[in-house]
């Protein structure tokens, strides 16, 4: 009767040994290269997956970045690390108002699975102005700008 409980137990660990292994071969993450910039200012933010040499991946597209602009994103970087495939996408982001930002859950599609990146804080600060020492200079006044020649007119005083 032990003897049972000893082989069902040994099966069990082999199954789950088995399922972690296969979930330790999808992994993604990210990072960026700084996490404080200044208005208008862009970081690269990285999604790095780890998968099967064999895997059919897709990254995000598009303004999916949301607080954050994306400026552009760069070509996928592909590494070979046997047994493993290490793929990797760089998006320059920025954004032109201060605050706090917060860069959501990214999605990325592995074999048909959805696998979500960590959420990355952003810190966007003001660009100091010294007014007292840069000039300042008057609001410039109007100009007057003739009207171009329109041939409606011209047409309606020759009807005339």
């Amino acid at each position: 009767m032990k003897k049972n409980y000893i082989k069902i137990a040994f099966i069990v660990f082999l199954i789950g040994l088995i399922s972690t292994s296969k979930g330790l071969a999808q992994e993604v993450s990210s990072s960026i290269d700084r996490d404080t910039i200044k208005i208008g200012e862009q970081i690269l933010y990285t999604i790095t997956a780890k998968v099967d040499p064999e895997a059919d991946i897709q990254f995000p597209e598009g303004q999916t970045f949301v607080p954050l602009e994306l400026v552009e994103a760069y070509k996928i970087d592909t590494t070979q690390l046997q047994p493993l495939k290490i793929l990797s996408r760089q998006y320059a982001l920025t954004q032109f108002d201060s605050g706090s930002y917060n860069i959501g859950k990214q999605t990325v599609i592995v074999n048909g699975e959805f696998l979500e990146t960590d959420s990355i804080r952003v810190q966007v600060n003001d660009v100091v102005v010294d007014t007292t020492k840069q000039k300042l200079f008057p609001i410039k006044t109007y100009i007057d700008v003739e009207k171009p020649f329109q041939i409606g007119n011209w047409i309606w005083w020759t009807l005339l």
